[in-house]
């Protein structure tokens, strides 16, 4: 078997090359790099590739560029332990596209209320119920729509016992401590051009 190589030797050879190892290298890199940096830094950042020496690498945004060059010096000697050899020399932050880090989800509204909780509903709650399904012709879809009611009654309530507050444009009622609710603060906020 003359004309084979194994497969060991053909990856050798290819680290041994012109490109040192191209695709490999710049999979390394990308695999060491949250090590290296931690989680926040690689939440925000993306290894594009290593050419020559140089590791380029996209930020969110340009603060982050300029804040994470700062490191630069500590990532390189991070990266090259990891790598077992002295592969980058520099490294350029640069914006591209790399999936923005999470936002801090925002606390949780309290659940509902169970539905079986009569005594939540207050009797002119009750009445308004029944009135509103009394129009209803159908005995079954009349039914439901009580069953429907009853419990989006006693979530009103519930949610007015607990504090919450109707919205200042569209009424819903909202645990946030601002006058509108999260969905119209979203609609106020000014858009990005």
């Amino acid at each position: 078997m003359e004309g084979l190589s194994s497969l060991r030797t053909v990856i050798q050879d290819s680290m041994q090359g012109p490109k040192r190892g191209g695709a490999l290298r710049d999979l390394a890199c990308a695999k060491h790099w949250p090590e290296v940096v931690g989680d926040a830094v690689a939440s925000a950042t993306k290894v594009q590739s290593l050419r020559e020496g140089t590791l380029y690498v996209a930020t969110v945004s340009s603060t982050w560029a300029y804040e994470l060059s700062f490191f630069r010096e500590a990532y390189i000697r991070g990266l090259n332990e990891k790598l077992g050899e002295a592969a980058i020399r520099a490294i350029h932050f640069r914006v591209g596209r790399v999936k923005p880090p999470p936002q801090p989800e925002q606390e949780a509204a309290p659940p509902p209320p169970p539905p079986h909780e009569p005594d939540l509903l207050t009797e002119p709650s009750r009445a308004e119920v029944q009135r509103i399904a009394g129009l209803v012709p159908d005995p079954e879809v009349r039914t439901r729509l009580a069953k429907v009611l009853t419990r989006e009654t006693q979530r009103q309530e519930w949610r007015r016992k607990e504090g919450w507050s109707p919205c200042a444009r569209c009424g819903s009622l909202h645990p946030s401590p601002s006058g509108i609710c999260p969905l119209c603060a979203l609609e106020v906020r000014p858009r990005r051009k």
